[in-house]
């Protein structure tokens, strides 16, 4: 079983545009990291996501819920990923932080 991660970003956003611009977390994370973040999968209903990806030979999966005064991400890291638990939980972090500043 991996290990769990949870992130929460607080805004000051409304919760409409805090979504729209959360839709855009993966397409930055795809952008700025492209070589290291592929086979990308989302799934939106209202203003949850569950989503996965692949970051060097890892799966990594999880949600992302925006509320009015944050976004929380949750995701799971496979076993074996201990070195890259903490670059990967900083890359979705930092790229939530951007996007809602």
């Amino acid at each position: 079983m991996g290990k769990e991660f949870v992130v929460s970003v607080p805004h000051q956003l409304s919760e409409d545009e805090a979504l729209r611009r959360i839709k855009l977390l993966v397409a930055d994370l795809k952008s700025r990291y492209g070589g290291q973040v592929n086979d990308v999968t989302e799934q939106w209903h209202d203003n949850r996501c569950e989503f996965s990806l692949k970051m060097k030979m890892f799966k990594i999966a999880g949600s992302i819920l925006v509320q009015g005064s944050a976004v929380e991400i949750r995701g799971k890291m496979p076993p074996g990923t201990g070195r890259f638990e903490g670059r990967a939980k900083s890359l979705i972090e930092n790229g939530a932080k951007n996007l809602l500043a």
